[in-house]
């Protein structure tokens, strides 16, 4: 069973991380896309984004005892580049973006959770758009379409794969905090 961490301060973002070292994160869900969507750290750079906290804004935790400006491939040991690829989220809504995708390992949870879940060498990707300011966690089941050859298996399908779920299907519920739940 997996079991979902959320933040504190905003109940509908998920806590993630992502690498080795692990770079932790609070994405929202997506019900279109398939992967783990992170704003990437030179999207942040002054001479593109002059915002102060902007990796903190953005949902980044710290990361190497400082403030992330996002997620830093090049400190990942465990990174394995595909390309740059489009996003493919929002072009219904006339967004894009481009992204660095890529396998890296990835776990939901905090670092004091015994029992978050973690998925080895997952599809990733890094952006760099202002289109999308925080990361995502796709939840749709497909296939990830990446270049012509690479068909990675989706968070979703992955999860079932290794048994960490009984199925593709899902729920969730956004609420609000104030509100007790029901007994």
């Amino acid at each position: 069973m997996v079991r979902i961490i959320t933040s504190e301060l905003n109940c509908s973002r998920f806590y993630v991380h992502v690498g080795t070292p692990p770079q932790y994160f609070h994405v929202l869900p997506s019900f279109h896309g398939q992967t783990v969507y992170l704003p990437i750290d030179e999207d942040c750079a002054p001479e593109r984004m002059n915002i102060t906290d902007c990796g903190g804004q953005r949902g980044v935790e710290v990361f190497q005892s400082r403030q992330s400006p996002g997620f830093q491939k090049n400190a990942s040991s465990s990174w394995k580049e595909i390309g740059i690829y489009q996003m493919g989220l929002g072009v219904n809504l006339g967004l894009g973006g481009n992204a660095y995708f890529g396998y890296d390992n990835f776990g939901m949870g905090s670092s004091q959770d015994h029992n978050e879940t973690k998925v080895e060498q997952l599809a990733v990707a890094a952006y760099g758009t202002p289109d999308f300011w925080v990361g995502q966690l796709g939840l749709s089941m497909f296939p990830i379409i990446v270049g012509e050859t690479e068909r990675p298996h989706s968070l979703l399908a992955r999860l079932k794969e290794e048994g960490k779920v009984p199925s593709l299907s899902f729920g969730y519920q956004a609420g609000a905090p104030y509100r007790k739940p029901y007994k």
